[in-house]
């Protein structure tokens, strides 16, 4: 593998990805953030503004997911349908050279995503605060929300990857989506361990799901913490250790179905 090979990949990727709808669909993020931010409501200018930007930080994580998932099935089973991957293989670099790239060019959609639309929050709410001459506080809550989503969106990023080495445009949409449903649903796994009437085969079952499939609840500040509350940072770390880990997971399996693809010439 040769890092500069694959960070050439990447930036290829993030280029190619980056036109037509993904600037519409960015640049419609950002006027639906600023609308939530200047839309006002019922209670006093700085909670409403507090509440729009608490709400617009999880937004700016599930449009950064969704662009990764919908544009990110696109770059290895488009290789292979028009048979670039061949031109591509032609060259001095391997399939897991191909594999990294595809991988860190979503990385850096996802970090442009969250960069473009968090910078219009963070003026959205400059300017609102200063039209409504009210002081709003250093907003921790928000950066950390902020960093949490995008590493939910370099997790998924992964499983993009992997299962592009193996499947066409729309199954990788469906099956990536459906597994990041399970990661939403699998914090409630624990509950049903400790019924003491559950079958002891379906708990272990259980429990191999609970650790095969990376619980995305462990990635969000809960309900119960407040517009201005943090979560502890020896959590923000474990959630950053997690992310890598199961992410290392799946661009190993990736590279290793992708390595016994044939692609016919």
């Amino acid at each position: 593998m040769d890092l500069h090979v694959i960070f050439t990949i990447a930036e290829y990727a993030f280029k190619r990805i980056t036109t037509g709808w993904f600037i519409r669909l960015l640049l419609g993020g950002g006027i639906f953030i600023l609308y939530m931010l200047f839309r006002g409501g019922p209670n006093p200018p700085e909670v409403e503004l507090i509440e729009a930007r608490s709400f617009t930080a999880w937004l700016i994580g599930m449009v950064s997911m969704l662009l990764v998932i919908v544009m990110g099935s696109t770059e290895i089973p488009r290789d292979i349908d028009t048979r670039t991957i061949l031109v591509i293989l032609s060259k001095p670099l391997t399939k897991a050279d191909i594999v990294l790239g595809k991988f860190f060019g979503l990385v850096y959609v996802a970090l442009f995503t969250t960069l473009i639309l968090s910078s219009v929050t963070i003026l959205g709410s400059s300017v609102q605060a200063a039209l409504c001459e009210i002081d709003v506080p250093p907003d921790v809550h928000f950066l950390q929300k902020i960093f949490l989503g995008l590493f939910q969106s370099v997790l998924v990023a992964s499983v993009v990857i992997f299962l592009s080495t193996m499947l066409s445009e729309i199954p990788i949409i469906f099956f990536t989506a459906f597994y990041v449903l399970l990661g939403y649903l699998v914090a409630y796994i624990q509950a049903f361990m400790y019924i003491p009437a559950f079958p002891k085969a379906a708990k272990l079952a259980l429990l191999a799901v609970y650790y095969a499939i990376p619980n995305l609840r462990y990635l969000e500040i809960p309900n119960e913490v407040t517009c201005l509350e943090t979560i502890s940072w020896t959590h923000f770390g474990l959630s950053f250790i997690y992310i890598i880990l199961y992410s290392v997971f799946f661009l190993i399996m990736g590279l290793r179905s992708f390595d016994k693809r044939e692609v016919a010439g």
